[in-house]
């Protein structure tokens, strides 16, 4: 009987409940039927206003409200270096000058990734590209190191000697980059005099490399080195894929400057428009259209909710409730009748039962009780246990030790302080903390940072889950057996073993 005007409360009372069809694509949002919402990314760099747009639901023009947002985010940046034998020292010169002072002097934005590879000419192989790093990365150090040990071209090249592979050095790049994280900006730096080479396999159609960095979302930015007259092609290649070209003589500052802006200039802007729909609740896909100065630019579809009783019951709300009301008064009364003569009954029940659960709780506690006291026994007989064989087992190596005479030497470097440690125990705990063996006060040392172990036949380093790890010989360990010499590294401290 309760389970009947519970189902006929809910049936009367719900209010707020709406059944909404799943979207079809994540940039479309139907949450809120009637109200709909759909978003755009555009990698063009201008910020568009209101007025270029149009929507279209089920081919009528919608009224819509507009907001724009752009994201920071991490960059990855190749530089394409041309380096050709003809006419190419002060070119040379020019590029390793205008990278180092980049990488030296400009501040750049954690998580950022670069890469530099050297290009010339190719013949039918896949050695076009040689990289000067790797892979991407953000060590400033190694990628100055990379640009000061590069030495010039001296090759000789019979054929077009002025000219380089210079179209399909960027289309390799491209390629690069897109192995680079999905979400980080991608951009290419090419350092070129402009001439691309014809033939032997050269790339040679500018637009389809064009269409090929602009459907990655891949501006190419040139920086050129006149060579007594250019052709324009790459510089409109540049303008095309939305980069800039980079002057000779300020390109120093412009590179900078041009690093700084790259946010602005590459992160998508992110267009999001809700309007309202009078499309009827009938569970059918529904097509939207965004439009951008009259082009179709995007497709959206969105599943209307389904009829439901819900809403039926919504709109005849008097009737729901006048039958709700008169169903209620009869199965209140049934209500009453029936609980006057099953009280008595019911309370006899309960004081039974009461009784009944607290006996069984209290005997439960006890059960359990005795058992956590059995447990807890056992747990420290077992720990004893183990107490004793660690003892025991620590003892024996100590011994053993002393009768082999090993005891090492551990030489420690820490911030400009030198001294030496012996170990005089099977196991040395090293770490920040006064309470190891062997203290190492450098903020770079983590509180337990490692311990060097006796096993019985060596002496063995390992790591204690620190954060700047354990390295021995330039290698990272968790765990390394150690020999006299060994030079261990524990954040900026020092250790050199000796046995």
């Amino acid at each position: 009987m309760k389970q009947i005007l519970t189902f006929v409360l809910l049936a009367v009372f719900v209010n707020g409940y709406s059944q909404t069809g799943q979207n079809v694509k994540t940039d479309v949002n139907s949450e809120k039927f009637p109200e709909i919402s759909i978003r755009w990314n555009d990698y063009t760099p201008e910020v568009r206003n209101k007025s270029v747009f149009s929507i279209t639901d089920n081919g009528t023009e919608r009224i819509f409200e507009m907001a724009r947002s752009q994201e920071t985010k991490n960059k990855s940046v190749l530089f394409l270096w041309e380096d050709m034998n003809a006419n190419g020292l002060e070119p040379y010169n020019f590029t390793r000058k205008t990278l180092l002072e980049f990488f030296r002097e400009t501040i750049l934005q954690n998580g950022d990734r670069f890469g530099i590879s050297v290009f010339s000419r190719e013949r039918n192989h896949e050695d076009l590209l040689q990289p000067l790093v790797s892979d991407f990365t953000d060590d400033k150090n190694l990628l100055v190191n990379a640009v000061e040990n590069y030495r010039h071209n001296t090759a000789i090249v019979n054929e077009q000697p002025k000219y380089s592979d210079l179209y399909k050095a960027i289309f390799k790049g491209i390629d690069l980059l897109n192995a680079e994280p999905t979400d980080n900006i991608k951009v290419i730096v090419v350092f070129t005099v402009g001439w691309n080479l014809t033939g032997g396999g050269a790339k040679s159609d500018a637009s389809e490399l064009t269409n090929k960095a602009k459907e990655n979302h891949i501006p190419v930015y040139v920086a050129l080195y006149p060579v007594h007259s250019t052709g324009v092609e790459i510089v409109t290649i540049a303008e095309d894929t939305y980069g800039k070209t980079i002057e000779y003589a300020d390109a120093k500052n412009q590179l900078a400057n041009f690093y700084t802006s790259l946010n602005r200039q590459h992160s998508p802007n992110e267009y999001r428009f809700t309007f309202k729909t009078d499309t009827e609740k009938d569970g059918k896909l529904h097509n939207i259209v965004l439009s951008v100065n009259g082009k179709q630019q995007a497709h959206y579809s969105f599943s209307a909710p389904a009829f439901s009783l819900v809403d039926w019951a919504k709109k005849n709300i008097w009737l729901v409730a006048g039958t709700g009301a008169a169903i209620i008064a009869v199965i209140v009364l049934i209500i009453i009748l029936t609980v006057r003569n099953r009280r008595k009954i019911k309370e006899k029940l309960n004081r039974v039962q009461n009784e009944a659960n607290t006996k069984a709780e209290e005997t439960r506690k006890e059960a359990e009780l005795i058992k956590e006291q059995q447990i807890s026994w056992q747990q420290r007989q077992e720990r004893k246990k183990r107490e004793e064989e660690e003892r025991s087992e620590q003892e024996g190596l100590a011994k053993l030790m002393r009768v082999k005479n090993m005891y090492p030497r551990l030489q420690c470097s820490v911030a400009g302080n030198k001294f030496v440690y012996t170990a005089g125990q099977p196991i040395t705990a090293i770490g920040r903390t006064g309470e190891n063996d062997l203290v190492l006060p450098h903020p770079t040392v983590s509180g337990k940072h490692a311990k060097i172990v006796f096993n019985g036949s060596c002496f063995e380093i390992v790591d204690l889950g620190s954060t700047n790890k354990v390295i021995v010989n330039g290698q990272f360990v968790t765990h390394a057996a150690l020999k006299s010499g060994d030079i261990i590294g524990l954040g900026e401290a020092v250790i050199t073993f000796y046995l």
